[in-house]
């Protein structure tokens, strides 16, 4: 089965895309959700805006996505039907260094895995630009309750996604505001990743 990573920083529309892509492709793709928004609907505890070490608090939480990000791949893959071709992960592994720089070697370590291992991992990246980025004004309008980035915030994670994700082999960027453009272009790339497959 391939994989692909949509990646890109808070509100650039993965998890809808993610949905559109389930939709648009029935008995042909499984979704894998957002692990930090699974965690944040459930008990993961969130500190106050104004706590005093957020940072700390981030790599604790970014070590608890990575495993459970690890074992729903590994668990969808291993349950999904034969016609199955294709995993959407909304985020990868490597987007671990993007809200805590520096955090997955070590991380990945425990798991014995390499840099390396996490890239080889998934067939192609999208990234699709957060709205900090290709549109400031509308950042934030819609999209994740769960989300409390500031735009300065989610413009620096932006950066770092992009960063996390450079070294793959298969990556492509979508930089692009309009949202009816952005899904027709992640839509046409699956469509014609499917068909290379």
């Amino acid at each position: 089965m391939k994989k692909i990573v949509l990646t890109g920083g808070s509100c650039s529309g993965k998890t809808s895309i993610a949905y559109l892509l389930e939709q648009a492709f029935p008995g042909e793709v499984i979704v894998v959700k957002e692990v930090a928004t699974t965690l944040l609907k459930g008990d993961f505890p969130v500190p106050s805006a104004d706590y005093h070490d957020f940072e700390k608090w981030q790599t604790y939480f970014e070590q608890a996505i990575l495993p459970v990000q690890i074992a729903l791949e590994d668990a969808h893959e291993m349950l999904a039907s034969p016609e199955i071709k294709l995993m959407i992960c909304d985020r990868g592994l490597l987007d671990i260094d993007a809200y805590a720089p520096g955090c997955s070697t070590e991380v990945l370590t425990r798991y014995s895995m390499t840099h390396q291992n996490a890239l080889d991992r998934y067939d192609l990246v999208i990234h699709l630009v957060s709205l900090a980025i290709a549109d400031p004004e509308n950042y934030g309008k819609i999209g994740n309750e769960h989300r409390f980035e500031t735009l300065e915030r989610a413009a620096q994670l932006e950066y770092r996604c992009q960063d996390a994700w450079a070294k793959h082999h298969n990556r492509i960027v979508i930089n692009e505001a309009d949202w009816s453009k952005k899904t027709k272009q992640a839509i046409e790339l699956v469509r014609e990743f499917l068909a290379s497959a």
